[in-house]
């Protein structure tokens, strides 16, 4: 242990059981500074120190820091947090251009019949592109917040209103250093680094209630990295991605507009102006006749015909692999709206990156 400066290494660590990351620390170092140290894969005698935040109002320096709402919630009042950034703090060092949030666990009150998140809400101050917000459930969800270059804090602010509905939330606030190969792409909110998965609008869930869950005012890029996929054995540049309805118990996989449950954006230009997803150059796999290739996509089910009610696989080779998500700001005051009895739930879409 001799010459080890206690405060020389903040490295990223993983804890020994594997579910948590912190920063490389000495023991005692750790203590001192009210974290938690887990073992881990540190080397030089440090620790795996997981730094936990449980209040409101506190100012963190550290990465990889856990944001857990405290056991006791009060009605009409607020919870904040700020991270504070500064390249001479010895725990940063580096500029910091991005920072990720992972949600481990987040649950507010649901949104109003319009969409909007009247009664609880979770909001971000101080990133360059759009954040949206959001409110009821975003668990396994994640966001990278894009810095300003002279950025010096950040704020996340929970809102809470009057609900009897139970609120809580974990969230790892990462910092990612301008040289990070983990940044990810200009003005994308959520960035996937497989070649397969699931991706979902905040808030969706697999549920029998038709209610809505849909956000209001969502807009942002949902973006993909260019994976190897494995043809023959060998790994080969993906030069598609595929979407498709994830698989349900309960719950719809595709509700952005409509009045029927299981049909496609109607014939209307129209039909797509409120809520939607772009997906640039999308057509189906297997292609059918006739070809209608389309980028925007609405309605309770996807698919690139009108008024179908036989869900499709969509595909692109149009690169970057990205979607945008947007919505307006109500389920049924704009023209063209939809019906207060089918609540819109938002989506959830299986990934495939494919060659064609």
């Amino acid at each position: 242990m001799r010459n080890v400066n206690p405060l020389s290494n903040f490295m990223p660590c993983l804890s020994t059981n594997a579910e948590e990351m912190g920063i490389c620390l000495l023991a005692p170092v750790c203590t001192y500074y009210g974290g938690r140290s887990t073992g881990g894969d540190c080397r030089m005698g440090l620790t795996c120190c997981v730094n936990e935040i449980t209040s409101c109002g506190p100012l963190i320096t550290f990465n990889n820091t856990y944001w857990q709402s405290p056991a006791v919630i009060s009605s009409e009042s607020s919870c904040g947090l700020t991270v504070k950034l500064d390249q001479y703090l010895m725990e940063q060092r580096k500029p910091v251009c991005q920072i990720r949030l992972d949600f481990q666990a987040f649950s507010l009150a649901q949104p109003n019949t319009e969409s909007v998140c009247n009664i609880d809400s979770f909001q971000v101050a101080g990133a360059l592109n759009k954040i949206p917000i959001i409110c009821g459930d975003a668990n396994g969800q994640h966001m990278y917040l894009m810095l300003p270059r002279a950025s010096t804090s950040v704020q996340l602010v929970m809102t809470l209103g009057t609900s009897s509905s139970p609120r809580y939330w974990r969230i790892k606030i990462a910092m990612l250093p301008c040289d990070s190969e983990f940044l990810a792409p200009e003005d994308c909110l959520q960035y996937f680094t497989t070649s397969t998965g699931s991706v979902m609008t905040f808030n969706w869930m697999d549920t029998t209630s038709r209610a809505t869950r849909q956000l209001a005012s969502q807009d942002y890029y949902i973006c993909f990295r260019t994976e190897l996929v494995n043809r023959q054995s060998s790994g080969q540049v993906a030069t598609m991605l595929c979407l498709s309805h994830c698989q349900v118990a309960n719950g719809q996989p595709f509700s952005l507009s409509g009045r029927v449950e299981a049909r496609s954006q109607r014939l209307e230009s129209s039909s797509c102006a409120n809520d939607y997803v772009v997906f640039p150059g999308g057509f189906s796999f297997p292609m059918t006749e006739p070809v209608n290739q389309r980028d925007r996509f609405c309605g309770t089910l996807l698919s690139q015909m009108d008024e179908a009610d036989t869900q499709q696989t969509i595909c692109s080779t149009a690169k970057p692999f990205r979607l945008l998500y947007r919505t307006n700001g109500d389920e049924t005051l704009t023209p063209s709206s939809d019906s207060p009895q089918l609540g819109n739930q938002g989506f959830c879409l299986s990934f495939e990156q494919k060659l064609t």
